[in-house]
């Protein structure tokens, strides 16, 4: 007999519930899972919060995006351009504000997509430890 949910294989039929997660088991007869469908099946299991890890990914390549534009807009700054009516000092310093700013608001998105992360590995772990009791 396999669980529904994590896909173990249960050869006492007289299981309640499933000796991995703790999921209740049928009587019913399933139909026999390769072991390609099973692996599919534990690891879709063991995969939570989807749309989290998603959040986490797209902060990780909104602050590379961030870190790119920076510097490039920064450089442009400080390239010989028109300083419409500032000093030349200022239009470096303000270059050199915006690849500061830049670098900061991209490392502190990535921080933020890291946290993401670590909240659910922290998750996962448990969850594991907890099975295994």
């Amino acid at each position: 007999m396999f669980c529904s949910k994590c896909g173990n294989e249960t050869n006492n039929l007289e299981v309640m519930f499933c000796p991995k997660c703790g999921n209740g088991l049928t009587s019913q007869p399933e139909l026999p899972l390769n072991s390609i469908q099973r692996k599919i099946l534990s690891v879709s299991a063991g995969q939570k919060y989807p749309i989290l890890r998603l959040i986490a990914v797209l902060y990780k390549i909104g602050s590379v995006i961030i870190g790119i534009l920076g510097v490039i807009f920064s450089l442009g700054s400080c390239a010989a351009m028109p300083s419409y009516g500032l000093l030349p000092g200022y239009q470096i310093f303000l270059g050199w504000a915006m690849l500061f700013g830049s670098i900061v608001l991209a490392v502190s998105q990535w921080a933020l997509g890291e946290g993401i992360m670590v909240f659910l590995d922290m998750e996962e772990s448990i969850r594991k430890v907890a099975e295994k009791e």
